[in-house]
């Protein structure tokens, strides 16, 4: 138990980079909450711009053409070429 108490500089050292690790995976945690965080915030606000401007998703329209046959409606991407 003596040795415990009395001054060692290599606990010292031991004690440093432990407290050193655990901080740095402290800030490493916390870096990637705020970049799950900024995502999140960034789908949302890109939805609501998309429900915003009426884009939706594809989807089938139930209606009929002329000939008879069932539409699909794809709407067209900005990267796909003209």
């Amino acid at each position: 138990m003596a040795f415990i108490l009395s001054y060692n500089a290599a606990l010292q050292v031991v004690a440093a980079f432990v407290i050193f690790a655990l901080g740095y995976l402290a800030v490493f945690a916390f870096s990637i909450l705020c970049l799950l965080i900024a995502a999140a915030i960034y789908a949302g606000a890109r939805a609501i711009g998309a429900h915003r401007n009426g884009v939706t998703s594809p989807s089938i329209d139930n209606s009929t053409s002329s000939d008879g046959k069932a539409q699909v409606r794809v709407p067209a991407l900005a990267s796909q070429p003209c």
